[in-house]
C-alpha cells in the first residue's frame, strides 16, 4: 500500500471510507448523479438537491481517494436546473430568494477542496502545481484573448468591467475543470471508462427530461409538435438537442468495450431518435453524422460485432417501417422542421451584423456585448441578459466580432492543440470523446453551445480525461 501523509489520512483508510471510495468510481454513481439532476430538473428540487451535491463534494474533497468523483456533477449539474426556477425567465426564481444558501453551500465545497489540495501530498501542494498540462499554453492564450476582448471599441470605455466579467467566467469553464481534473486526479486507477459512463449518463437524464417535457409542455398539439415549447430551465431544444447528440458516441463506446455492448447500439439509436424529436435541425445534421461514424468506430472495435450489427440493423429496419406505415402523420408531426428545411431563421442577419462588429473594430472585436445589433436571447429579464449576453450562434462569427483576429488566432492555436492531442497516443477512448467534441463544435457552427457555461464545463473535464487517462492501445 502506497504511503499517504497528510490530515484525515487515517480515516480515508478504514473500509467503510475505502468502501465508499470504490463506489464512488463506479457507473452506479455516475447514474446516481444523473438522477439528482433529473429530479431537481422535473420537480423543481434545486435546494435539496444542491444541499446532497455539495455534502458529496465535501465528503470527495474530504475522504476521496482523489477528486475524479466530482466529474460528474461538474458536467452534469447545470442541467438541473427547472423550468419553474430559470433565472433567466421568472424573477422569483429559486436562484435569487435562495441566493444567500446557495453561494454558502458552494463556499463550503470550495474552502474543502482548498483544504485537500494544501495538505494533500499526493494530489495537491506542489504535485498538483506542477503537473504537467499540454493544453495549459493554448487555453491561457485563449482566455487572454477573451479578456482582450473589445480592447480598442469606442464602447470599450462603457463595457469593458461586464466584458472581463463573462470573459473570465468562459475562461473559467473551459480551463478550471481542466485544470483540476488534470492534477487532483490519480489517473493511474482511474477507470477508462468513467468519463464515457457520464457522457452516457447524461444521454439517459436528457432522453428522460426529454420525454417529462413533452408531457408537461403538451408538446403535441393537433397532431404537430411545437418545438418552442421543448425547453428547461437551462436551456431550449436546441441545447438540449446538441447535449443529447453528444451522448451518442459514449453510448456507442459502451457499445465496443463491453461484451454485451449491443445494449450501448440500442441507446445510442434511441438518442439519435430523441435528437430527432428536440426538433433542432443543427443537431438532427451533426448528429445523424456523429451516428454514422460511431457506428464505423463501433464496428473497427466492438468486442461483439455480430450483436451490434443486428441491432444497427433492426433499428434501421424499424424507422424504415415506421416511415413507411405512419408516413403522413410522422409528415405531420415534424411539419414546422420540414418547412424550415436549410431556412437559416434570421442567422444571416445575425451574421452580417457580427461580421460588421468585426469590421468597426478588427483587432480585439466589439467585446461580448453587442455594440448595434441584439442576436436572439432566451432569456426575459433585463437583469439576467445584461450580465449574460446574447451570443451570435456561429463559433467564428462569435470569435470575431467579439474578439477580433486575436481571438480567433487564439482559437486556431488551441483547436491545433486539441488536434495533436487526439492524434497523439490514439486510444478507442479518446476517439470516442473526440466524436463527442466534434459534435458540439459542429453544432457551434450554427448555434453558440462552445460559449454556453456548461457545455464548456464539460468540454474542459473531456479535455483532462483524454489527455491523462493512461493509454489502452
Amino acid at each position: 500500500m502506497e504511503h499517504r501523509t497528510g490530515p484525515l489520512c487515517a480515516l480515508r483508510e478504514t473500509p467503510v471510507i475505502q468502501r465508499i471510495n470504490r463506489f464512488l468510481r463506479t457507473p452506479q454513481y455516475i447514474l446516481v448523479v444523473m438522477g439528482l439532476v433529473a429530479l431537481s430538473n422535473c420537480f423543481s428540487l434545486e435546494l435539496p438537491v444542491y444541499t446532497v451535491a455539495m455534502l458529496t463534494c465535501c465528503y470527495v474533497c474530504l475522504f476521496g481517494d482523489d477528486l475524479l468523483a466530482l466529474m460528474p456533477i461538474v458536467c452534469s449539474f447545470y442541467m438541473s436546473v427547472s423550468a419553474r426556477n430559470s433565472p433567466g425567465l421568472h424573477k422569483d426564481s429559486v436562484f435569487f430568494s435562495w441566493g444567500w444558501y446557495m453561494i454558502a453551500i458552494v463556499a463550503l465545497f470550495i474552502g474543502c477542496l482548498i483544504f485537500r489540495l494544501c495538505t494533500d501530498d499526493r494530489i495537491g501542494k506542489k504535485a498538483f502545481l506542477t503537473k504537467k498540462r499540454k493544453m495549459l499554453p493554448g487555453l491561457l492564450i485563449l482566455g487572454i484573448a477573451y479578456v482582450m476582448g473589445g480592447l480598442l471599441s469606442p464602447a470599450y470605455p462603457d463595457t469593458w468591467k461586464k466584458s472581463v466579467i463573462f470573459a473570465l467566467l468562459q475562461f473559467a469553464a473551459l480551463a478550471v475543470p481542466y485544470f483540476l481534473f488534470t492534477g487532483a486526479v490519480d489517473w493511474k486507477k482511474a477507470p477508462k471508462e468513467y468519463f464515457p459512463w457520464i457522457g452516457f449518463g447524461i444521454g439517459g437524464m436528457l432522453l428522460a427530461l426529454l420525454l417529462k417535457t413533452y408531457i408537461a409542455h403538451d408538446v403535441i398539439r393537433n397532431g404537430a409538435i411545437v418545438r418552442d415549447m421543448i425547453f428547461a430551465g437551462w436551456g431550449m431544444y436546441n441545447n438540449i438537442g446538441c447535449m443529447l447528440a453528444m451522448g451518442i458516441p459514449f453510448a456507442f463506446y459502451l457499445a465496443s468495450r463491453y461484451q454485451k455492448g449491443w445494449i450501448g447500439s440500442v441507446v445510442g439509436s434511441l438518442f439519435l431518435v430523441g435528437v430527432f424529436f428536440t426538433c433542432s435541425r443543427g443537431s438532427i445534421l451533426v448528429g445523424t453524422a456523429a451516428y454514422l461514424l460511431c457506428i464505423m468506430l463501433m464496428t473497427h472495435s466492438a468486442k461483439n460485432k455480430k450483436s451490434n450489427t443486428v441491432v444497427i440493423f433492426v433499428f434501421v429496419s424499424a424507422i424504415t417501417l415506421a416511415l413507411l406505415l405512419f408516413y403522413q402523420p410522422l409528415i405531420e408531426m415534424f411539419r414546422d422542421v420540414l418547412e424550415r428545411g436549410l431556412d437559416p431563421n434570421n442567422r444571416n442577419f445575425i451574421y452580417e451584423a457580427g461580421w460588421k462588429q468585426f469590421l468597426q473594430s478588427p483587432v480585439f472585436g466589439g467585446s461580448f456585448y453587442p455594440l448595434d445589433y441584439a442576436p436572439y436571447d432566451f432569456a426575459k429579464l433585463e437583469n439576467f441578459s445584461s450580465f449574460i449576453p446574447p451570443r451570435w450562434h456561429n463559433t467564428v462569427i462569435q470569435l470575431l466580432a467579439c474578439t477580433g483576429i486575436v481571438g480567433l488566432g487564439a482559437y486556431i492555436y488551441h483547436r491545433y492543440e486539441t488536434v495533436r492531442l487526439f492524434l497523439e497516443d490514439r486510444t478507442r477512448e479518446k476517439a470516442f470523446i473526440a466524436c463527442s467534441f466534434a459534435v458540439l463544435l459542429g453544432c457551434s457552427l450554427v448555434d453558440c453551445h462552445f460559449f454556453n457555461i456548461g457545455p464548456g464545463l464539460f468540454y474542459s473535464a473531456g479535455l483532462a480525461f483524454a489527455e491523462c487517462c493512461e493509454s489502452r492501445k
